[in-house]
């Protein structure tokens, strides 16, 4: 009986080079040649070193003495004559050529840059945009890659190492592959798959326009210069893409918000130490705990009362809370950036919720956050107190709140209220600190309402 070959093979410097293995026909089978893995500052590759095993585990050790001399790098390697028979991988040519952006590239040398390439670019060089605005404009372009790609979206419960490999699929598309018939098929299909639920449609359709909307500013004006050494389409098709007609955004008010404040008021603030639950983990002491309990109804109170964002509740400071003016300035501070530039301002703060920030204040807080964290209160996470607002999350959920994100319904129903008070979508949007199109979008109507009083319908009851 002929040996087989083997799978896997370790080399005298401990390398490890192997067969791929892929399926066809149900069945699992073995690529020819073998494959050695490699890495170094960031930069990885799956190298071909043919089918004869002793020559592969010959060259596997070549490449790595070669790449542990700190002058040597790939591209060292690849122009090597020792290392001819290697084959340079696609990838590698494309990032090589990529990183040349710094001097103008002739026509014949561009090359079609992958979404990596451009990731990688619009992250490096858009320090003037926040943290927040950049994630969000990155992530839409991969969402829009793995569409087009076929790659099923990350669950939040995905592990980093899960995170990472997705990211690395999405990445190695072409640009090029983001053509306007492959946008609108891929469009097409996420419309298509939502079903005749009327619901379910508007919500793919918002969704669909953010992830065009955002991904169009990777290839806004200013940023196109970046991409100097790439060849780029002409239109570039997602700036050709159009946004497709979204559901009203109207709100009609269905939460009992009294309700919901007085069973929060009786479920976080009126508690002591013998009433309290693990919250905060086993390891916490019971001011900790009771802390830990209270800051979740503090944090809808800034909801309602004020109109504040989730993130702009995590990061607010004790010196933003100026209790003598009876306002909380939103503002850009050493912890966040606001939205926008319309997000900024002073918020009319009553006394009733000055009194509970001053109680929360004096017996428990912590500089310098409002809310406080688990980690160093001088720390600058991308989200904080991530774990206290998905308990206050979840108990709103229990409430009757079906949202992904509780918070945004009672920020909505703090417009609702501003407007039912004044009869103003104006005054409505200074206290969201919102665009006065979106207000007008969500609250406008008519305080009082016309009804028609049908001739005659009156007598025959």
């Amino acid at each position: 009986m002929k040996n087989q070959r083997p799978t896997v093979a370790k080399t005298r410097r401990g390398n490890r080079v192997y067969r791929n293995k892929f399926r066809r026909g149900g069945e699992v089978h073995y690529a020819e040649d073998y494959s050695f893995r490699i890495k170094k500052e960031g930069e990885h590759h799956r190298l071909n070193l043919g089918s004869n095993l002793e020559t592969a585990k010959k060259l596997a050790d070549q490449i790595q003495a070669f790449l542990s001399i700190p002058s040597n790098g790939f591209a060292e390697l690849f122009e090597h004559a020792d290392f001819e028979c290697v084959p340079k991988p696609r990838i590698y040519l494309r990032r090589r050529k990529a990183r040349q952006v710094g001097s103008k590239t002739p026509e014949s040398e561009k090359i079609v840059p992958l979404l990596s390439d451009v990731i990688a670019i619009y992250e490096a060089n858009t320090v003037h945009l926040s943290r927040t605005t950049v994630i969000n404009n990155l992530n839409a372009l991969r969402h829009i890659g793995a569409g087009i790609l076929g790659l099923r979206n990350l669950k939040k419960s995905a592990k980093k190492k899960q995170r990472l490999a997705w990211r690395a699929k999405v990445g190695n598309v072409p640009l090029d592959e983001l053509s306007i018939i492959a946008l609108e098929s891929y469009r097409t299909r996420i419309i298509r798959a939502a079903g005749e639920d009327g619901i379910a449609r508007g919500k793919a359709i918002t969704t669909l326009n953010t992830y065009f909307r955002c991904a169009k500013s990777v290839f806004a004006d200013r940023v196109l210069p970046l991409y100097d050494a790439f060849v780029l389409p002409d239109p570039i098709p997602l700036r050709q893409i159009k946004p497709l007609r979204e559901p009203s955004r109207r709100y009609v008010s269905t939460v009992d918000v009294p309700m919901i404040i007085k069973e929060a008021h009786e479920e976080f603030w009126v508690i002591d130490e013998n009433g309290l639950s693990e919250a905060g983990g086993r390891n916490s002491s019971a001011i900790d705990r009771l802390r830990h309990e209270k800051i979740k109804f503090i944090i809808l109170l800034l909801t309602i009362s004020c109109g504040l964002r989730p993130k702009e509740v995590s990061r607010l400071t004790w010196e933003q809370v100026n209790f003598d003016k009876k306002q909380i300035s939103v503002a850009v501070t050493s912890y966040d950036t606001p939205k926008a530039r319309s997000s900024e301002g002073s918020v009319d703060v009553s006394e009733p919720v000055l009194q509970y920030l001053r109680e929360f204040r004096d017996n428990f807080g912590t500089q310098p956050f409002v809310v406080p964290c688990g980690s160093s209160p001088n720390s600058n996470p991308v989200k904080r107190a991530q774990g206290v607002f998905r308990e206050l999350y979840g108990w709103l959920r229990e409430q009757g709140i079906d949202s992904d994100t509780p918070l945004y319904v009672f920020r909505k129903e703090a417009g609702s209220i501003i407007f039912d008070q004044t009869e103003s979508f104006d005054m409505a949007a200074e206290f969201l600190r919102n665009d006065p199109r979106i207000a007008r979008e969500h609250y406008v109507g008519r305080k009082k309402r016309l009804q028609i009083e049908v001739p005659g319908l009156a007598d025959l009851s």
